[in-house]
């Protein structure tokens, strides 16, 4: 009879430490052994643990101080122990063969047993397993010790940066197995492509003699059939094939799961493991999915847990990120340069996420085995990729292959991914990344090497040149397909949109307590509270996350809209705040919750299974009376659609219709596909005053049933003849100032004051530079323009590379702009681009905005300005600041200062040094 125990080593175990690393042919004295620790647990859960020695403590850790950087600042810190912890602990061992599980340590491990050295494991993203020696093995009472050490500086990833950085410990539960005639190492369950439900087993027996097995898979809730038999297993590894033609295939529709039971003819339980089926496929540019079309709505996963710091050793907490992240849409999540954990991938098996894992910085071959061992038994876990904006070189290139070999030797039911942006191949950080030879159409690219990594590649982690992220707001979907058409594989977007917003203060009482506490906050209090801007904060945060709203929907629904786009990783779905020391990226802030402004049936409109698309690019203003042109498609990824009802209307503000339309489907809409619904043209309705228009489209199916919905908002005005609008002066001069000093009103483009070029693209998440908010006053000189109190898309044109005059150096109370810009919390400036003072008996408007520009909007501005003017003197004018004219001559700099580029592409904390 096989005996067979399982017996968890949780609890407390001895401790010493020491500032040296792992000495695998010595051991501390037994008086060394001064505290105690839990297991599992993380070191800086325990601080007073340490409290007999004076430890090593993290060298990156600094206070941040925003006034000492440059353009960048570091990733946050904490001054976490570093060292190796020795655990030790007595074991009862009464018989059999033994292996010790060790379920996750940070950053490396090695196994004693009574004294004698069993095995070291380098690495964090897998367990560590170690094969006990039969001669270091002893009736009765064994000491065991685990020696864990953070001291290594040769990986890098997301799991270890940050405030939790390379803090130390047993992640997750050390487990003894011991058996008399053998166990069962390794179970890996495939479905067999272009079979009846065929499964591949894969079994390794570890025992002396063969083996009688009986096998069963149950579905999990009682859903379907249950499928069993009997085989005979051989020492070593066994692989044969059974037909289950009614087995329920796992996928992020209907996450079916099954429970794998394997005893031995004893009955004695040899293995129980989840198992789930599913084929994920790469043809041409798109993915299936057991056969069906998919596209892969992702997000990127940081790492980021504010009020555990390490990652959570709790299931449910990642059912609950997860659940939230279903619930606007998402179903692949992309783990940059990290693996999650066991409790992790249970969640996604569970809850239907698609889960592409990446190993560390600074991985090995060995490592890659293990997480390729490891992660097969997911059916979460479909695409392995192999790095992060590392430089694809030709040395390079061939290592990426040899990975790709040993992927689909060991998990030929995945996908391999070489690369998330394929630097070196179609952008560089710098020239000399190209390499030779290059082609100039249909973008700058190295032929040569994306010839060579599409020969092992299924998908491709292509950068799309800063149009999905970077620079968004001028992305075009047409552009994407003439670049893309050279990839010829399946293109899934790397980090898009990575739009910031300002920090949100109101969750700083949530850190209070947690081993983050107010470090995210105070130092940029201090800066705010500098410039005289900590009192707006909260408002600024709310414009800045309508702001970032807007131009994370065109970003998706381009990419969406592009043929050749099979998926993406949006950067990101929640903050990430230790990445620059606050990274406010998400669509929920860092505790899962929707931002101001944002609702899940608004998300799911861009970011669900089915779109519908409405091709307006960034065009959003139009004359009344003008023909406005409507093509609208459908990106559909749920079910096919044959028949069912076309709608779509436009709405004045006060719900009145301006266009109603319906009727039966146009055309068929199969699954996977773009489908062109409706080309058309509407005359926008003369009204004599502008008004901000909502298109609603929706398709309902046979049922009536709504299949999916979407809108988007156009800006109608009235027509200004050219000599309605009033004379704009270019600069601030002697002449202009001694007019207003005597009683003009009069408006200048504020040349001569220090200006700062303006985007309508909003700054990428946790820079130093760039600007976050908008804030549009309600104010007598915009008369009946139309705005919500932030630039909307009816800002377009009169925003972008336009300025802002930069009041920073300016006194405090002259600052009163009717139009607001706010920059990085980082760097905090005092900026308008509208605003107005009194000088003598006049005043001078200043407007930096686009005024000249020909669309709509410029022209209403200008002329609702020149209106303004004409009020001179007629009382209805609210209080302004008010300087004398000297004193304004003396606040003139001249020159605008230029939007500085960012690291697009590349980021140097990502990077082992050399």
């Amino acid at each position: 009879m096989n005996r067979n125990l399982n017996l968890d080593l949780g609890g407390s175990w001895d401790i010493t430490y020491s500032t040296l690393p792992i000495a695998c042919d010595r051991l501390p004295a037994a008086a060394e052994y001064r505290s105690q620790l839990p297991v599992p647990a993380y070191w800086e859960d325990h601080p007073e643990a340490f409290s007999p020695w004076d430890c090593l403590r993290n060298p990156q850790y600094q206070e941040i101080d925003f006034t000492q950087y440059g353009n960048t600042s570091p990733d946050s810190a904490l001054p976490f122990v570093r060292g190796t912890v020795y655990y030790r602990r007595q074991m009862e061992y009464h018989g059999g063969q033994a292996v010790l599980t060790v379920g996750g340590v940070f950053l490396e491990c090695a196994c004693f047993l009574n004294g004698r050295f069993c095995g070291h494991r380098l690495g964090h993203s897998t367990p560590a397993e170690f094969i006990l020696p039969d001669e270091s093995l002893q009736q009765g009472n064994n000491e065991l010790v685990l020696a864990v050490s953070n001291l290594r500086e040769d990986r890098l990833g997301c799991i270890i940066r940050g405030f939790k950085g390379r803090s130390g410990g047993i992640s997750r539960p050390v487990r003894l197995q011991c058996w008399t005639s053998g166990r069962l190492a390794d179970a890996y369950l495939r479905l067999l492509p272009g079979t009846d439900r065929e499964i591949a087993w894969q079994l390794t027996w570890q025992g002396p003699e063969p083996a009688n097995i009986r096998w069963q898979l149950q579905p999990q809730g009682n859903r379907g059939e249950v499928f069993s038999g009997t085989t005979v297993l051989q020492p070593g590894e066994n692989r044969f094939v059974t037909s289950a033609p009614g087995l329920q295939l796992w996928s992020d529709q209907d996450p079916q799961l099954y429970t794998l039971h394997i005893s031995g003819s004893d009955g004695t339980e040899l293995l129980r493991q989840t198992a789930g089926f599913r084929l994920l496929t790469a043809s041409g540019c798109t993915l299936a999915l057991n056969g069906e079309p998919i596209f892969l709505r992702g997000a990127t996963e940081h790492a980021y847990y504010p009020e555990t710091c390490n990652a959570p050793q709790e299931l449910s907490a990642y059912r609950g990120f997860i659940r939230k992240l279903r619930a606007i849409g998402f179903n692949f999540l992309r783990f940059h340069t990290s693996v999650p954990n066991e409790e992790y991938l249970q969640a996604a098996d569970e809850l239907g996420l698609v889960i592409q894992v990446e190993p560390p910085v600074g991985f090995g071959q060995q490592e890659w085995l293990d997480i390729l061992r490891t992660c097969r038994k997911h059916p979460s876990v479909a695409i392995y990729c192999a790095g992060n904006e590392e430089l694809l070189d030709e040395k390079h290139l061939a290592y990426l292959r040899y990975l790709a070999g040993l992927q689909k030797q060991m998990v030929p039911d995945a996908l391999f991914n070489p690369q998330e942006a394929l630097r070196g191949i179609e952008y560089a950080w710098q020239a000399s990344d190209y390499g030779t030879p290059l082609r100039q159409e249909p973008f700058l690219h190295n032929p040569v090497r994306l010839a060579e990594v599409k020969e092992y590649s299924d998908v491709l982690g292509q950068y799309a040149w800063g149009f999905l992220s970077y620079i968004s707001s001028e992305g075009d979907w047409r552009e994407l397909d003439r670049r893309l058409a050279v990839y010829q594989r399946p293109c899934l977007e790397h980090e898009l949109c990575i739009s910031g917003t300002y920090l949100d203060f109101q969750q700083r009482e949530r850190y209070r307590g947690t081993r983050i506490g107010d470090r995210l906050f105070a130092p940029v209090e201090q800066v705010l509270q500098r410039a005289g801007l900590f009192a707006r904060r909260d408002l600024y945060y709310r414009n800045s996350c309508l702001w970032a709203k807007l131009l994370r929907k065109f970003c998706l629904e381009n990419a969406r809209h592009s043929r050749l786009v099979a998926g993406y990783d949006l950067l990101g779905a929640i903050d990430v705040q230790w990445h620059r020391h606050c990274y406010p990226c998400g669509i929920m802030n860092e505790f899962y919750e929707l931002k101001p402004g944002e609702t899940a049936a608004e998300v799911l409109q861009y970011n669900g299974p089915a779109v519908l698309l409405l091709d307006l690019g960034t065009q959003r203003n139009f004359l009344q009376g003008e023909e406005l042109t409507l093509s609208f498609t459908l990106s559909n990824f749920a079910a096919a659609l044959s028949a069912g009802t076309w709608h779509w209307q436009i709405q004045h503000p006060d719900g009145a219709l301006a266009a109603d339309y319906h009727t039966s489907l146009p055309r068929p809409c199969p699954a996977g596909a773009l489908t062109l619904l409706q080309d058309s043209a509407i005359r926008l309705p003369a009204t004599g005053h502008p008004e901000k228009l909502q298109i609603t489209a929706w398709l309902e199916d046979a049922c009536g049933q709504v299949f999916c919905r979407n809108d988007w908002s156009v800006w109608s005005f009235p027509a200004v003849a050219d000599d309605c609008l009033p004379e704009i002066y270019p600069a601030l001069e002697p002449g202009l100032l001694a007019r207003i000093n005597a009683g003009e009103w009069l408006l200048c483009a504020g040349q001569g004051l220090p200006l700062v070029e303006t985007q309508f693209q909003i700054s990428c998440a946790g820079r130093m530079e760039g600007n976050l908010a908008t804030v549009v006053q309600a104010h007598p000189m915009l008369g009946d323009f139309p705005h919500d109190g932030f630039c909307d898309w009816q800002f377009h044109l009169l925003f972008n590379r336009a300025a802002a005059v930069n009041f920073t150096t300016f006194p405090e109370q002259i600052f009163a702009p009717v139009l607001e810009v706010a920059s990085s919390y980082k760097r905090p400036l005092r900026q308008g681009s509208l605003f107005e003072w009194a000088i003598g008996a006049g005043r001078l408007l200043v407007c930096s905005l686009n005024l000249t520009a020909t669309d709509p909007a410029a022209r209403y501005l200008r002329h609702q300005l020149g209106q303004y003017l004409q009020t001179a003197g007629k009382g209805t004018c609210l209080p302004c600041p008010r300087l004398t004219s000297a004193e304004l001559l003396a606040l003139r700099t001249g020159g605008i200062a230029l939007m500085e580029s960012t690291d697009a592409g590349f980021d140097a904390r990502a990077q082992l040094r050399k």
